[in-house]
């Protein structure tokens, strides 16, 4: 069925690149590669909305699925300067808070603690009422328990 939705979508871009619903079917399609772990696939469909279609206000859907594809993916140094790029470029997004726990737990993997601290801690000073500054609380107390190598940065 994901087949069948991807291919369906790459032939109406292909057909018609320009249509007003093409950056539409390519993050259609793109979600769907993610769904079935076709990391690569997903990337390049979101890719094609960023570079093709400036305009769409897809953008940010696009850009953040390929923080979701590289968090998927386990592609953390990828994904890092993505999320800070994504967190700048879109301030007051409804998916900010979701976009900074996966920039901590990506600082986390890579083993920059000092950095993934800042950014749960802002999670929680930010968004106090969110389910989300519950997960960063869990995430800091796992810390405090756990040691975690660090390299010593303090960036976000």
């Amino acid at each position: 069925q994901n087949y069948e939705a991807i291919n369906q979508a790459y032939d109406r871009v292909k057909v018609n690149p320009r249509c007003t619903y093409a950056a539409e079917l390519l993050l259609l399609a793109a979600r769907a590669h993610l769904k079935v772990k076709e990391f690569d696939a997903a990337v390049k469909s979101a890719t094609r909305i960023v570079e093709e279609y400036p305009d769409s206000p897809l953008q940010q859907g696009a850009k953040r699925l390929i923080i979701d594809v590289f968090a998927a993916a386990g592609k953390h140094s990828l994904l890092v300067d993505l999320a800070r790029e994504h967190l700048r470029q879109y301030p007051e997004s409804h998916d900010r808070p979701a976009t900074m726990l996966i920039l901590a737990d990506s600082l986390l993997a890579l083993g920059r603690k000092p950095a993934a601290l800042k950014v749960l801690n802002a999670i929680i000073k930010e968004y106090p009422e969110a389910k989300i500054a519950k997960q960063a609380q869990d995430r800091l107390n796992r810390m405090s328990r756990t040691p975690i190598p660090s390299n010593n940065d303090g960036e976000t």
